[in-house]
């Protein structure tokens, strides 16, 4: 399904809520603005489990979304991330970016709070961003993959090199800006130690998140041949690739990344595997350390 083809629905209920997994170094807390995405990426777990056609995207009315956020910022003293991109990509509806991001820094400054949003996004399109000055509220997190990935897995989705330029661009105008590389589906390593540099060098992330593919049930029957002969071993998370292939790939990459002074986390992985290549977090989806 194309971009062209999404049709966006009003009536979204929202709502935010914890989601806390200590197993895998995780806790975060979900903004639910919106449910779907214009990309048509073959390993989305979202989709899987979506209750109405692909094409429709149902986001919240702004109203429903102001009352939800004050009463947030009303109850939830100190700084938060707010992750709207769980259930969506955050950029599906720009317009209604400046709107989360003013009424969050007008009820931060009525509540004094200092809760941001995390934007999570494959899209390359940075200008409603860099038309505002939102660095105090908006953090931005680009989910970038290897050339070869997102021809053949995230072919409606705007290619890694001008999602690379949007991040860079952000990065320029003073945002905090992640990268997640995730999901890692295995081919020519190369190709990822490749994309680690070109991260580290032209975006100068604040953090980099790295996971390896993990396919429920669902999400698995929807993979090609080759992806799934890679995801052999049994996780919390569904079918996923080897420990010691994820252990083996995950050090190589941190390698990279440590040349480049660039922290780095993973994504559901076990405190143990964290353990073993020395990393503490937080992850891209916590607040980073003030």
């Amino acid at each position: 399904m194309s971009r062209l083809e999404s049709r966006i629905i009003e009536g979204y209920r929202p709502y935010i809520k914890r989601h806390s997994f200590p197993q895998v170094r995780c806790g975060f807390w979900l903004l639910a603005w919106a449910n779907g995405c214009h990309y048509n990426c073959s390993y989305c777990w979202l989709k899987a489990y979506h209750t109405w056609p692909w094409s429709e995207i149902h986001v919240a009315e702004k109203t429903s979304l102001a009352r939800v956020l004050r009463r947030f910022c009303s109850k939830t003293p100190g700084s938060q991330l707010l992750n709207a991109g769980e259930l969506c990509d955050s950029f599906l509806a720009p317009e209604y970016i400046p709107f989360m991001a003013s009424t969050l820094r007008k009820t931060n400054e009525e509540y004094d709070c200092r809760h941001k949003l995390l934007l999570l996004t494959k899209s390359d399109s940075a200008q409603v961003l860099l038309r505002s000055d939102f660095q105090d509220v908006v953090v931005y997190s680009a989910s970038i993959n290897t050339e070869t990935i997102a021809k053949d897995l995230e072919k409606d989705a705007p290619s890694p090199t001008k999602r690379t330029h949007a991040a860079q661009r952000l990065r320029e105008a003073s945002y905090e800006v992640r990268v997640r590389v995730d999901p890692i589906i295995m081919g020519d390593v190369s190709t990822y130690v490749g994309l680690m540099e070109r991260v580290c060098a032209y975006v100068e992330p604040s953090l980099i998140t790295l996971g390896t593919l993990r396919a429920t049930p669902r999400t698995y029957r929807s993979l090609p041949s080759s992806v799934k002969a890679q995801l052999t071993e049994r996780t919390p998370w569904g079918y996923g690739q080897p420990l010691l292939t994820r252990l083996s790939l995950y050090d190589g990459l941190c390698e990279v990344a440590k040349a480049y002074g660039a922290p780095v986390a993973l994504c559901k992985e076990p405190v143990e595997v964290w353990r073993q290549l020395g990393l503490k977090g937080p992850c891209n989806c916590m607040p980073g350390k003030e």
